[in-house]
């Protein structure tokens, strides 16, 4: 479910941790968010770096869990558009920290949620 998001964001991020943009981005690393399913858990973390990893288990700590039926997320992640989903069918967002939130803010929209 994460494999090619991973790569994806790992590509984009780390020219984007160079030069002075850069400080203001390792302010909101590391990150780890949670993609639970009815049937997968899965988590995304992204260390101070830039370097992007997956494990298919929740981790202890948490900046963001994001909850959804797994064929919903899946077509999302794999398609970064909600379009196709039903109306109705929202996903639920947790925030555990004030960096998590600010960074899903920013990148909700790359991830078409």
């Amino acid at each position: 479910m994460l494999g090619n998001l991973s790569y994806e964001i790992e590509s984009q991020l780390k020219p984007a941790l160079r030069g002075l943009g850069g400080f203001i981005v390792r302010g909101y690393l590391p990150q780890a968010w949670i993609f639970e399913t009815e049937s997968e858990i899965a988590t995304l973390m992204v260390d101070a770096q830039g370097n992007v990893s997956t494990q298919p288990s929740g981790y202890l700590h948490r900046d963001v869990t994001i909850r959804w039926e797994h064929d919903l997320l899946a077509s999302v992640l794999r398609t970064r558009n909600r379009a196709s989903v039903p109306g109705g069918i929202h996903p639920i967002f947790m925030f555990h920290t004030a960096k998590g939130r600010a960074a899903f803010n920013y990148l909700r929209g790359r991830f078409g949620l």
